[in-house]
């Protein structure tokens, strides 16, 4: 979750922006080699959106069309994140020296996470970032960084990023091999030496969808066009589902019209978007929205489109793309955005995984996590397994079937020799959901196992 609001601002050149359209020009599509693009060409990301799709006839538009009303009234939204909340996207050579970066380590958490790692293949996935010199995490405090190698067709994102006296550290983050021929999301993805090159769970986003997917750049507002999704935040977030490509939420919404992460939508394609007189910038970005649509990847303060931090170009290019009182009056460009004729597409509710983990009391179950599943399905463990330090044991489901109410997942542990650590990787998916049920993936470690020696049971 990040808030949707940001308040820098520098001056650019007409130079510069002459240079961001040739940028542009340089890597329009059919013209860059596959390595030269972030994800594959029919990745939802990508591709452009069919003339017919299933629209969705609940009053998800509309919910979020009430949460911009609401934010125009209050003068808050809606917004661009830029120089916080959003990513630097950091481009490095194909000479660009890797540094490690911890993981699991992040400060602000009341000391949390501190000197533990999550995730040993995480660990060895960000053990040679090129992450420049002088490189910097987005402000606030999701601390965002991404960096794209085109020549080894690799990216990297960071989360709670931060640099210290004995390097970077990051509390979480993600790395994409083949980035080009990515379907814009986190898989789990085999390696040669047995760990996950890739796992479904990584991402500096909640809902693991990279942050570099649906990004504006600077050059394609330069050049009044926007070739790809763009990805939105939005306050109001429904709870405990997702729909894809989303696969974990941070909603908290119970409310009906509240939108699920994951929910595309478009401008409604009949919309004749250049009879209705909008800035250029707006108008590059409903052109994307109406051609490509928009991802609902966020939570925020205010509804939010997501523009690339300047902190990786060097200087800032908004105030000569946006206007000259960017960012005081952003919400008012934004405002020109025609979100009336936003339509949701359909959506197909699968559960996320929520809450956990915590020891059953008085026993040698651990809960390694809940979920809530609102469609006809139960929840599988595909790769559940609990390493106790001496023995792997499998994670299994309660109450499977259940329509509406929280499923437990729970490993029970050996009633000897169980270890003082538990490490516990469950990446789940909801099976008899309609086609393209979002899969879902926990996370957890946990210290200080049970250690009397009661009898297990269940």
């Amino acid at each position: 979750m990040g808030t949707a609001i940001d308040t820098r601002s520098r001056q650019l050149s007409g130079a510069l922006l002459v240079l961001l359209a040739v940028a542009v020009a340089l890597v329009a599509p059919g013209r860059a080699s596959a390595a030269d693009r972030l994800f594959a060409p029919d990745s939802f990301w990508n591709a452009p959106l069919p003339a017919q799709v299933d629209v969705d006839q609940t009053g998800l538009a509309a919910g979020l069309l009430a949460q911009v009303r609401s934010e125009e009234q209050a003068n808050s939204g809606p917004w661009i994140n830029i120089s916080a909340y959003s990513t630097p996207l950091y481009v490095a050579g194909p000479n660009a020296p890797g540094v490690p970066v911890k993981t699991g380590t992040a400060t602000g958490l009341a000391g949390l996470f501190q000197n533990r790692s999550l995730d040993r293949a995480l660990d060895a996935a960000m053990s040679a970032v090129p992450i420049p010199p002088g490189a910097r995490q987005a402000a606030g405090t999701d601390g965002t960084l991404t960096v794209w190698q085109p020549s080894s067709d690799t990216l990297w994102e960071l989360a709670r990023a931060s640099r210290q006296s004995d390097g970077w550290h990051a509390l979480w983050g993600g790395r994409v091999l083949h980035v080009s021929e990515s379907p814009g999301f986190y898989m789990t993805l085999p390696g040669p030496d047995g760990l996950p090159q890739e796992r479904a769970g990584w991402g500096a986003s909640v809902t693991n969808l990279p942050y570099a997917g649906g990004l504006i750049r600077p050059a394609e507002l330069a050049a009044g066009q926007i070739d790809h999704a763009l990805a939105l935040a939005a306050p109001l977030v429904r709870a405990n589902v997702v729909t894809w490509p989303a696969h974990s939420t941070d909603g908290d919404s119970s409310d009906p019209t509240a939108i699920p992460e994951g929910t595309r939508l478009r401008i409604d394609p009949a919309l004749d978007l250049a009879a209705l007189n909008l800035p250029p910038p707006v108008l590059a970005i409903a052109r994307a929205a109406q051609r490509y649509g928009i991802v609902v990847r966020d939570r925020a303060d205010a509804v939010a489109f997501y523009a690339e931090d300047p902190a990786s170009i060097g200087s800032d290019p908004y105030p000569g793309l946006l206007g000259s009182d960017y960012p005081l009056r952003l919400q008012r460009l934004m405002a020109q955005f025609p979100w009336e004729h936003l339509q949701a597409f359909t959506v197909r509710l699968a559960a996320s995984v929520a809450a956990g983990p915590r020891f059953a009391r008085g026993r040698r179950r651990v809960v390694v996590g809940t979920a809530t599943c609102n469609v006809a399905c139960h929840l599988t463990a595909l790769t559940g397994v609990a390493h106790t330090g001496r023995a792997t044991v499998p994670v299994r489901e309660l109450n499977p079937g259940s329509v509406g109410t929280a499923h437990t997942l729970l490993a029970t542990l050996p009633r000897r020799g169980s270890g003082r650590r538990i490490n516990a990787s469950v990446r789940l998916t909801a099976v008899g959901a309609a086609q393209g049920a979002a899969t879902t993936a926990a996370r957890v470690t946990l210290r200080r196992a049970v250690s009397r020696k009661t009898k297990a049971s269940g």
